[in-house]
């Protein structure tokens, strides 16, 4: 496992590794993201989400969603750059979800204001 702090926000942190079925595999905070063979060749980009124990104890059906094509691990990789540069642009933002009895009730911004 590779693990890569991006900033000083926790969940800026990829790691990297292989599931229990010898697939690469990827963790950023809650998000993890799985290299799947497609069915005529190729791969694709398999996602989940709050998964439990560490990458070694992942499986394929731990994971669902399909993210786009894969042409190979340097394309995975370069996957997750980019969802890391996202992901730090959006937690630049200040951005905090807030939570009532009713659920989520969207993003308030750094002033206190409500995102739209």
């Amino acid at each position: 496992m590779t693990g890569a702090t991006l900033d000083s926000a926790s969940d800026a942190v990829v790691t990297f590794g292989r599931t229990a079925d010898g697939l690469v595999a990827a963790r950023v905070a809650n998000d993890a993201f799985v290299m799947v063979p497609g069915r005529i060749g190729g791969f694709y980009l398999a996602t989940g989400w709050r998964l439990s124990g560490v990458i070694e104890t992942w499986t394929r059906s731990d994971v669902y969603g399909h993210g786009g094509d894969l042409a190979d691990e340097a394309d995975f990789r370069l996957h997750l750059d980019r969802h890391l540069d996202d992901r730090r642009e959006r937690l630049a933002l200040a951005r905090r979800d807030v939570r009532t009895p009713d659920g989520p009730s969207g993003f308030v911004g750094w002033q206190g204001r409500r995102a739209r």
